[in-house]
């Protein structure tokens, strides 16, 4: 889930924040031997970024953020399918990029 305040949503050139959580997984995939695989919750995500309008439904927009997460589950080479973490501990992860956005529907 996310929500997003757009300051300018009017306009070719158009700030914004976002804030959501949900569900986040993370597979490390060795050359030999099985994949391991993290399952868990992203508990706040916080993204900042400028619309550029290409079209009026199409804008490209680089993003900042990051996001505190938790991972509840794995499944590794030293388990047969997924167990629960005991030791579950919050992290943080911070990221940059680039995103399109597609509008489709609604009313300007």
């Amino acid at each position: 889930m996310q929500a997003a305040w757009h300051f300018r949503p009017d306009r070719s050139i158009d700030p914004w924040v976002s804030l959501g959580g949900g569900w986040k997984g993370l597979w490390l995939d060795p050359n030999h031997g099985k994949t391991t695989s993290l399952q868990g919750l992203d508990l706040a995500r916080v993204q900042l970024g400028v619309d550029y309008r290409v079209s009026p439904d199409v804008s490209i927009s680089p993003v900042v953020g990051g996001s505190l997460g938790m991972f509840v589950s794995q499944d590794s080479p030293m388990t047969n399918g997924y167990t629960e973490i005991g030791s579950k501990k919050v992290n943080f992860t911070g990221f940059a990029g680039l995103a399109g956005r597609f509008d489709v529907g609604g009313k300007r």
